[in-house]
């Protein structure tokens, strides 16, 4: 601003015109065209998107405001509770610090007057640090709901304590995270119970009827949708699911007969070979088969009732 741009930003400075002064037009033009790429070298990624399309820096610096000030309680909170965060430590200089915190203070009044509701809420949000990030995360994306205050978080704390409730009611630790091991009693009712299929909590908004693929609460993958559109689409993934199940089972049946199938044709041709036709052995047929003798170049052909019946005597 100390070149003198604060002109240009603001609209104080109107572009001159051409036909009464060409030389002005151009140099006007010329600075505000050094400011816009001044402005787009700075601004985030996101906020490039969004200006970026705008004509002159006078536009762009109003979209920016537009964009980061005046936002809402929320926005308000957040910076505040960014700025609690902020401690003094010798691993930073304090001067910078200082400045953080200072451009911190700058962007909280920017964006509007501080309620006291703004600080309720900021006091609320806070307390959910050490163990209720989940919640904390969920009040945070209602934060887009017109009159979003205090009273809004306090009701969503008093829905989380109800699940807490139920689930102590139930037998289950109230914080989900730290489930203690079962005792052996446990183990034996366990084992004498017939068993039953844990019911999904919801990690969105935490009820224990449905997943967050189903749910239909804000920050929901069907957020925004009817409970009979969620139950339908369940019921579809849950047919898809048997139908894949059905086919499994049947390819695997098929696959077993296959294999059976081999083994006995396998089996089959074992005992079909030439080796063992008819059931006989070849020793059975070799001792089957009379024996033939050749005795002065004739052929004898040895009795075996004889030599069963006559056997060799020693002389």
């Amino acid at each position: 601003m100390k070149q003198g741009f604060a002109f240009y930003l603001d609209g104080s400075l109107p572009c001159p015109d051409y036909s009464v002064s060409p030389d002005a037009y151009l140099v006007w033009h010329h600075n505000d065209d050094v400011l816009r790429g001044f402005i787009l070298e700075r601004v985030s990624l996101a906020d490039v998107h969004h200006i970026d399309c705008l004509s002159t820096s006078h536009l762009m610096f109003e979209a920016l405001r537009n964009q980061h000030e005046e936002q809402g309680p929320y926005t308000r909170v957040a910076l505040i509770l960014k700025a609690w965060e902020i401690q003094f430590t010798y691993e930073t200089p304090l001067r910078d610090t200082l400045a953080e915190l200072r451009n911190y203070h700058r962007r909280i009044i920017a964006t509007g007057e501080l309620t006291e509701d703004d600080i309720f809420a900021a006091i609320l949000l806070r307390s959910m640090n050490k163990d209720f990030g989940h919640l904390r995360r969920s009040v945070e994306e209602m934060t887009i709901m017109l009159g979003f205050s205090s009273e809004i978080i306090a009701r969503r704390i008093l829905q989380e304590d109800e699940l807490i409730r139920r689930r102590v009611a139930a037998g289950y630790p109230a914080n989900p995270n730290t489930a203690p091991l079962p005792s052996r009693s446990a183990f034996a009712a366990v084992s004498n119970r017939r068993p039953r299929g844990v019911r999904p909590i919801c990690a969105n908004c935490k009820r224990d009827n449905h997943s967050t693929d189903y749910c239909i609460a804000l920050g929901g993958k069907m957020a925004g949708r009817s409970i009979e559109e969620a139950r339908a689409a369940f019921c579809g993934a849950m047919a898809k699911t048997r139908g894949q199940n059905s086919r499994d089972n049947h390819a695997g049946q098929h696959s077993n007969r296959s294999r059976h199938s081999r083994q006995s044709a396998h089996i089959m041709a074992d005992n079909t070979s030439p080796s063992n036709i008819n059931g006989i052995s070849p020793q059975t047929r070799a001792m089957s088969t009379p024996q033939t003798v050749f005795i002065n170049g004739l052929p004898y052909v040895v009795d075996p009732s004889y030599a069963a019946t006559n056997p060799p005597v020693d002389s």
